[in-house]
């Protein structure tokens, strides 16, 4: 139980070290601007060649890869929200008798 002990005070008297936040750099975020209105633009004119890479340094790719991952965490939670809303509304029109076209 002592042993117990020491670790939780030795765990109280060594807190972490306050990280400070990350720090994207300006390019990276150009280039990720750059690519979005790119990619807008090819789906929304239904260009179907193959796209021109867009060079990047190890530091842009590293973050852009960063920002990419957000986005994908950012529309799972919009489709995890929108599949719920759905399902309600499908309840609600059960509920109210209301027929689906």
């Amino acid at each position: 139980m002592e042993q117990n002990n020491y670790y939780n005070v030795q765990a109280q008297e060594d807190p972490l070290p306050a990280v400070p936040p990350l720090m994207i750099c300006d390019s990276a975020i150009a280039l990720w601007n750059a690519a979005t209105d790119t990619a807008q633009f090819r789906i929304n004119q239904g260009v179907v060649l193959p796209p021109e890479a867009i060079h990047t340094t190890v530091e842009e790719k590293c973050w852009v890869t960063l920002m990419a991952l957000q986005r994908e965490e950012e529309l799972k939670d919009t489709l995890r929200y929108l599949e719920k809303a759905w399902r309600e509304l499908e309840e609600v029109r059960k509920l109210l008798g209301i027929q689906t076209t």
